[in-house]
């Protein structure tokens, strides 16, 4: 599964100070707050409104690098006291491994730390896997699947869980296909909607 990046330009209202960043497309660009250090202190101090300029959207984090660098130079966002960002948006989320590069394994999805780009073992990735597919490995899935299966559980147990799986869940109807989702799904839903309809 792969995700794209919205590129936008966040404005505290009434402050006059602005923030480049980056959410991937799984997320609503809107809501999202940004997490920029400095940022996130100037939120926390004035509780203000927050507005949004999306940027542009990108489905590879090359693109997405490539525009944060140009937006970066262009409107000087580490030099100009009117942002909040302290270095360019590159789209990495900034030195968070002390100087070294993240790689990850695309079989176990594992994200490890190196000292260059060099060192990435073979069959490894350069860069963080994306959260929609940092799941648990399939030995990690066997072994809870094995632990599971064929388990006895007491009648109190198996009560409490069919109570869970019947909490009525908030729902909304989507205009096209009439089906009930649930709202954290209903934007994911209208786009399948609109990809089914033009094909």
């Amino acid at each position: 599964m792969d995700f794209g990046y919205y590129l936008m330009v966040k404005e505290a209202v009434g402050l006059n100070i602005k923030y480049l960043c980056k959410c991937a497309d799984y997320k609503d660009p809107i809501k999202y707050k940004g997490s920029g250090v400095y940022w996130k202190r100037i939120l926390a101090k004035h509780k203000c409104d927050i507005s949004t300029t999306i940027l542009g959207h990108y489905p590879t984090n090359i693109e997405l690098r490539a525009a944060g660098i140009y937006y970066s130079k262009l409107y000087n966002i580490v030099e100009d006291s009117t942002w909040a960002n302290l270095i360019d948006e590159i789209g990495d989320g900034g030195n968070t491994t002390g100087g070294r590069v993240r790689g990850y394994n695309q079989n176990t999805f594992q994200i490890k730390a190196f000292n260059s780009i060099e060192e990435i073992p073979v069959g490894w990735v350069h860069g963080t896997c994306p959260k929609g597919i940092r799941i648990r490995s399939i030995n990690a899935i066997e072994k809870c699947r094995k632990f599971h299966l064929g388990r006895t559980r007491s009648a109190e147990t198996r009560q409490r869980m069919k109570d869970s799986t019947r909490k009525k869940r908030k729902t909304i109807m989507c205009n096209d296909c009439k089906c009930q989702i649930t709202p954290q799904n209903l934007v994911r839903h209208q786009k399948k909607c609109v990809n089914q309809r033009i094909i």
